[in-house]
């Protein structure tokens, strides 16, 4: 815990609830705010350096960079540490990127397996990448800066901050009907950071939101963002540069091999990819429902809830 928030604040302010905790607001707030004044000017810098092979790279690199600093800023200021925040320590932190490597590639396979069985996809060895004049080790070695830097700042927001804005302030007695909240919110929340995707569809929005609640799990059953980081980066490495399937609607631009729908419907995804597909569903669905009982009664942050009205609840 934060020395600024030790002793109990018996009057709440503006700028804290009675707990002594940053208004949830103000977190908002300095996240918001943090992002657009870190990342925005290193954005622009980058633009001006024309080097396509690692301009999303770059671009999602410098919102990491940006989110990690608010980050920082608000638990100076809060009195939860950077371990609510899902940066805690991991032992064996390579079983950590292991599982989320797992966790993340292996609906993926499931899916190219399942489609390839049925007929549904087709797949040829033609690996190949879109960049002119660059090596293909070196445009994945960009679309992988690309995942990682992307899932980090998706997966800090998403799960680490939302899980602490949350968990901290809802004022439910149980640690499930909290946990079972934040899982959701926080999911329905990561689908729709997605509407910009190109012709998104329902099914893609509900699977974009199943995609978010594995992550919730995987962040749930490990305490740690380490796991669902990796998840979602393999997920989107193996969609995109090892299976050359689109990935948010777009085309890969770098890959391993070449994965293409034989049948234009919802089974396939079609220009979506896994995330349009009907298949996908059933495969988060089983996941979700064998691996959320285990995980749904953690309490991952430790300690009393108090919202931001100042009531405590107890376990």
């Amino acid at each position: 815990m934060n020395n600024l928030g030790a002793a109990e604040v018996q009057n709440s302010s503006i700028w804290r609830n009675r707990s002594g905790d940053l208004r949830a607001v103000w977190s908002v707030l300095i996240l918001i705010g943090t992002i657009g004044i870190v990342a925005n000017p290193l954005v622009l810098a980058l633009d001006a350096t024309n080097v396509p092979v690692l301009e999303n790279s770059l671009k999602n690199l410098c919102v990491a960079i940006a989110v990690m600093v608010a980050i920082v800023v608000i638990c100076r200021l809060s009195i939860y540490g950077a371990a609510d925040f899902g940066f805690g320590r991991l032992q064996r932190w390579w079983v950590g990127v292991l599982l989320g490597l797992a966790a993340g590639a292996v609906p993926i396979y499931v899916f190219v397996a399942a489609g390839w069985g049925f007929g549904a996809l087709s797949i040829t060895d033609q690996s190949g990448t879109d960049f002119t004049d660059v090596p293909l080790t070196v445009a994945l070695i960009g679309q992988a800066i690309r995942y990682i830097s992307g899932s980090f700042f998706e997966e800090t927001v998403a799960r680490g901050f939302l899980f602490y804005l949350l968990l901290t302030r809802l004022p439910w007695e149980k640690a499930w009907q909290r946990n079972l909240t934040a899982i959701l919110v926080s999911s329905v929340i990561f689908s729709l950071l997605h509407l910009g995707n190109p012709d998104l569809t329902p099914l893609a929005l509900i699977n974009l939101a199943a995609v978010g609640v594995w992550f919730g799990v995987l962040y749930l059953g490990s305490g740690n963002l380490l796991v669902p980081i990796m998840a979602h980066f393999a997920w989107n490495l193996f969609q995109n540069n090892v299976f050359g399937m689109p990935n948010g609607g777009g085309e890969s631009k770098a890959w391993i091999l070449n994965v293409r729908p034989e049948i234009d419907n919802i089974v396939t995804g079609s220009g979506l990819g896994p995330e349009g597909s009907l298949i996908t569903t059933l495969i988060l669905a089983v996941m979700i429902g064998v691996c959320l009982p285990w995980v749904i009664k953690r309490e991952l942050i430790s300690r009393e809830i108090k919202n931001d009205a100042g009531e405590q609840s107890s376990e």
